[in-house]
């Protein structure tokens, strides 16, 4: 299978040489693993997928430290978390730099063992699936619709031939069944399917809890739960909105992404390109694959996008507001190829009532254009470039 060089590798090169311990995380089959034997092939690599190393690093993880010698990549460490310190009393006896990097794909539990364990001894990273800066290089980017019915994820990428939406199928199906419903009471695991259906029809749209508990029949509390538990397991992200002095009246409700619109578009019953770019979820499907772009762009260089959105009572709205050194743009991501005025006018007012912002209308347009003196429309794709060119990198 070919190898695709991932962003994030810089980040955690820099970070072996800083902290003792890296943890990489991840949702399941992101290519964790393909990566750090990649980067560190002098490390000796472990996974406690193997039920007899688990076992031993469970009994006696004294004994399994001291016979798999540093450097090491422990992988799947969630499976045996009293390694934990352990691991702490080896950093304590001897701070080499990068001398472990575990790996983890359930973040229910791991984050507070690493953290109780763990504090000022370790860094974590984290690994989304491919982003298209990666994959395409030369300009031979598919259309988006494309994209998505192909999906993101390594294995349904890299192999074409293969039915992507059955790999997505079994999927989520162990993703959902296996990591997160063992957080559930089994009273509400019925209540828990219904939820899925309903959030992941919101995709790009406002969560309000409230709603979709009252809908199911539980509490908002719970909602709010569930909604941690998608973002834990890495496959959904909250976009906050942005408060500024653009009016009193703000909408404070997060937007739900999911990390790959692949996931969406199974989850919605979009078998192929076709049923993606003609259905009535396209227009999401779109707005969710470009957000998660620029998610990722940050994310693959080691920092905290610096992402919102924006939305009044009053209907103004902007679909994404970045702040990049001192700077902000308001982002408009639509479809067409054809911008109209209609297309961008709520980002002429948020410029008027921020002065000094700027606009970017992310479209599938080929040729780049000045829509105005401050707002500029481009491919969707050339997002990168955009944002290269905005002094952050």
């Amino acid at each position: 299978m070919k190898y695709v060089v991932r962003k994030l590798s810089d980040s955690l090169l820099e970070t072996v040489q800083e902290a003792p311990v890296l943890l990489l995380t991840g949702p399941r089959q992101s290519g964790k693993s393909t990566l750090l034997k990649k980067l560190f092939p002098d490390y000796k690599y472990i996974s406690l997928d193997d039920l007899r190393l688990r076992a031993q690093a469970k009994d006696d993880p004294e004994l399994f430290l001291a016979y798999h010698k540093k450097p090491i990549i422990i992988d799947e460490i969630q499976n045996a978390p009293n390694l934990f310190s352990y691991i702490k009393m080896a950093v304590d006896n001897n701070r080499d730099y990068g001398s472990f990097i575990l790996t983890g794909s359930e973040q229910f539990d791991l984050m507070s063992g690493v953290f109780e364990s763990l504090a000022g001894r370790l860094a974590i990273a984290s690994l989304t699936p491919f982003s298209i800066e990666e994959l395409y290089t030369e300009g031979d980017t598919p259309l988006w619709h494309e994209i998505v019915a192909q999906g993101l994820f390594p294995e349904p990428h890299l192999r074409k031939k293969r039915n992507s939406y059955k790999w997505y199928m079994n999927y989520l199906e162990s993703l959902i069944n296996r990591d997160i419903k063992q957080n559930l009471r089994e009273d509400k695991l019925g209540s828990f399917d219904q939820f899925i259906k309903l959030v992941v029809i919101r995709t790009a749209q406002e969560i309000i809890f409230a709603n979709i508990a009252k809908e199911i029949g539980v509490s908002a509390l719970t909602i709010k739960n569930w909604t941690g538990l998608l973002e834990r397991s890495q496959i959904a992200f909250l976009l906050q909105p942005y408060f500024s002095n653009l009016g009193k009246r703000i909408i404070k409700t997060p937007k739900i992404y999911f990390i790959d619109s692949a996931i969406t578009a199974y989850l919605t019953g979009h078998r192929d390109a076709r049923a993606i770019r003609e259905g009535v979820m396209a227009g999401h499907l779109f707005e969710n694959l470009v957000i998660v772009e620029i998610y990722k762009y940050f994310h693959n260089r080691g920092e905290k996008a610096p992402i919102y959105f924006f939305r009044d009572n009053h209907g103004l709205e902007a679909d994404l507001v970045l702040e990049i050194n001192g700077k902000t743009i308001f982002v408009e991501i639509k479809i067409t190829a054809d911008p109209e005025k209609h297309h961008y006018s709520n980002l002429v007012k948020l410029i008027k009532l921020k002065p000094g912002s700027k606009g970017l209308f992310l479209c599938n347009r080929k040729d780049s254009m000045a829509l105005t003196k401050d707002i500029e429309a481009i491919h969707w794709t050339k997002i990168f470039e955009y944002l290269d060119q905005q002094g952050s990198y």
